[in-house]
């Protein structure tokens, strides 16, 4: 909830809202290894100017986002970190507040849940389309265009 209200703009408000009044869960997730510095990231989030999306992804089965959110189909909302890329630029770690699932708690597209034997043990992410408006833009801003 922290990260929320320190890195999210009045366009976040309505989900911080709903968060504070339990109508909605979010999870933080914990980007692949613990510990590791947030410079060494591998996930990604790329901006599409056409769609006006980022695409996060996940490189390989090495690299996982570990969430509670695997095990509990009512958490709909993650807060990822990656690395954002605007065309050839990287402009280093970032949040983004996503939408995970659906109203019926299945997984959205993009979003793959692991399992260890009958119990999913984490998320991953591969060509997750989320809006602009995810990326949570207090310190930073992503224009249509795709300008930083």
């Amino acid at each position: 909830m922290i990260v929320l209200c320190q890195l999210g703009t009045k366009q976040h408000q309505d989900i911080v809202h709903r968060i504070l009044n339990l109508r909605a869960a979010v999870v933080v997730a914990t980007v692949e290894t613990l510990g590791g510095s947030p410079v060494d990231i591998q996930t990604t989030a790329t901006f599409n100017s056409r769609t006006d999306e980022f695409e996060i992804s996940c490189p390989g089965d090495v690299f996982k986002v570990d969430a509670a959110a695997a095990r509990d189909y009512r958490i709909k909302y993650a807060i990822i970190t990656a690395k954002l890329r605007i065309g050839d630029d990287q402009r280093g770690p970032h949040a983004f507040l996503c939408r995970i699932r659906g109203n019926d708690g299945t997984l959205l597209d993009g979003v793959q849940a692991t399992m260890v034997g009958d119990t999913p043990a984490s998320m991953r992410f591969e060509h997750f389309c989320v809006p602009r408006c995810a990326l949570l833009n207090r310190k930073a801003q992503v224009s249509r265009s795709g300008e930083y």
